[in-house]
């Protein structure tokens, strides 16, 4: 039992035939402020929430009891001392709210509740005492705090989102096997999680439960039926992944839509893959006994089984032949992955799919696509040419944004639409514009009549109404664009391409001659038809093949 010394009280005891009224709030000597929400009956003590810790530092102990001492003056002047005892069940919403004074707290076993952001902030608790008998831990309620480890106690049946995120000193975890479910953001961005014990019941680990942890391994239970989009989203410590054989569900499903030849093409895939940006991650395996996933030929990946879209892929994916759909940030975070092979039967990318694949130097865009969907090589700051092969018709916003080394680009004929920002990026998302590095220097584009386009494909555009002081303009005094013979009238005629001041015709920079052109120093780095289609390799024929050198040439063989 806990006595100390009264600091206010709202109601005081009435005097003489009046009966007497217990506090409704009141502190204790130790800075904790409680609200009475029941009143002591005869024997039976009241009950009291913790509304704050406003004036609470250092090591702070929540008794159990409490003893509520004070006094009144009867008829006579005399002090009547009495007291009353209260028990402390819940810790209400905020009440340590940035507290940065506490370090310690123990919390008694008649607490059964803590509200959301309760200690949130408080970055300097280094240690929380949770007792048996609680029962509920608030939205948000640890955030930020500086322990080490927490226990949870076997009686607690609900966590809320964001409990525990930021707490960057957390080191370990044990999960209650009473709850079957990780909440959403749960230890997003507890740097230095690197032990996490998950019970045999768990069921679902939701949207960035583990985002940002330092995981290096983790050992998914057998009786896991989902692990939601981003759930281990940059933990760039993992190394490898083992989906066991019930999970059902992976991610999440995304409708997406573009314009193919004037008619509208809609399709489902997979989104948010709950692997993103674990750049460490070596190998994914999914036990053989699922039904719904596979990783078939050892190919590292988590591939839908139903559909033959790979949800997840690390580094070492090897992607089967009989794999047609990239699902939505399949590769994305990769930031080691420098080579990726997509074989010709690819037909559809989602979105994201390479998004800050950092390393990332080369890639061939399978013939069979018909879009570049949004975002779908953006960040991919290693990359330096990109040729979009024939067949392509729609080059979606931000498809090759902020590729800060991309020098050269190949436009196909095919294509009808390129959307704002498919080679610059989006100014919006830059502090500070004028650092980046604009380096494009080369446009090849086959289109003998080309179609309008926003200046903000090829420049940082704030927006696409009004010019904004970080607006990048430079990419049109500087750069090349090379088009088809006797188009470059209309181009420069052309709303977005007549911005562009060095437009080319292809024919002013080709030579006619019998040349075995890998013959000299120089190599060939792109072959194309005569009609700008890119072709195979140098084989018998006309050809039009551009050199390491820069140097476009048309060959006979």
């Amino acid at each position: 039992m806990n006595k100390f010394v009264v600091i206010f009280v709202t109601l005081l005891f009435a005097i003489n035939t009046y009966s007497q009224e217990p506090p409704q709030e009141f502190m204790a000597d130790n800075g904790v402020e409680y609200q009475v929400i029941e009143n002591e009956l005869e024997d039976v003590p009241g009950k009291v929430v913790v509304k704050s810790f406003y004036y609470a530092e250092g090591e702070v102990i929540i008794p159990d009891i409490l003893e509520y001492e004070d006094y009144y003056y009867d008829d006579d002047y005399n002090e009547v001392w009495y007291s009353l005892h209260f028990q402390v069940v819940e810790i209400s919403e905020g009440a340590a709210l940035n507290n940065k004074k506490i370090n310690k707290v123990s919390i008694p076993a008649t607490v059964t509740s803590i509200g959301n952001w309760a200690f949130s902030g408080c970055n300097n608790l280094v240690e929380v005492e949770l007792s048996e008998g609680l029962q509920s831990i608030g939205n948000s309620a640890f955030g930020d705090c500086g322990f080490e480890e927490i226990n949870l106690p076997n009686s607690i049946k609900q966590i809320g989102e964001v409990a525990f995120s930021g707490c960057k000193s957390l080191k370990s975890i044990t999960w209650p096997a009473t709850i079957t479910k990780i909440p959403r953001m749960a230890f997003l961005s507890c740097e230095n999680l690197t032990s996490v014990s998950l019970p045999d019941n768990l069921e679902v680990i939701e949207h960035q439960a583990f985002g940002y942890c330092g995981i290096k391994s983790i050992q998914l239970p057998q009786s896991l039926i989902e692990i939601e989009k981003n759930a281990f989203s940059y933990c760039e410590s993992l190394e490898t992944v083992s989906i066991p054989k019930n999970v059902s569900s992976i991610g999440s499903y995304e409708n997406w839509y573009y314009l193919d030849s004037e008619e509208e093409t809609f399709w489902e895939t997979t989104y948010g893959n709950p692997f993103k940006g674990c750049s460490s991650l070596r190998e994914i395996k999914v036990d053989e006994d699922n039904t719904y996933y596979d990783s078939r030929k050892n190919c590292n990946a988590i591939i839908e089984t139903a559909t033959n879209t790979i949800v997840s892929g690390c580094k070492n994916t090897s992607i089967p032949e009989d794999v047609p759909y990239l699902g939505g940030e399949s590769f994305a975070g990769m930031k080691e992955m420098t080579k990726m092979v997509l074989p010709q039967t690819i037909t559809r990318i989602a979105p994201s799919a390479f998004l800050h694949c950092e390393q990332l130097q080369s890639v061939d865009i399978p013939s069979g696509l018909k879009v570049i969907m949004y975002d779908t090589f953006r960040y991919c700051s290693s990359m330096k040419s990109v040729v979009i092969p024939e067949g392509i018709i729609n080059i979606k916003s931000g498809a090759f944004a902020d590729c800060e080394s991309l020098e050269k680009i190949t436009i196909p004929s095919t294509v009808e639409e390129i959307q704002n920002c498919a080679f610059s990026g989006y100014g919006y998302e830059r502090d500070e514009m004028s650092q980046v590095s604009i380096n494009l220097k080369e446009i090849y584009c086959h289109l003998q009549h080309p179609f309008e386009i926003d200046e903000g494909v090829f420049t940082y555009r704030h927006t696409t109404n009004q010019q904004w002081p970080y607006d990048r303009y430079d990419i049109f005094d500087n750069a090349k664009l090379f088009v088809p013979a006797g188009s470059s009238t209309e181009y420069k005629e052309t709303a977005g391409w007549s911005r562009f001041v060095n437009i080319y015709e292809l024919a002013d920079f080709i030579e006619t001659a019998i040349d075995d052109v890998v013959a000299d120093d120089a190599k060939v780095v792109d072959t194309y038809l005569p009609d700008g289609r890119k072709a195979a390799g140098v084989s018998d024929g006309i050809r039009i093949v551009r050199m390491n050198s820069g140097q476009v040439r048309k060959v006979m063989k």
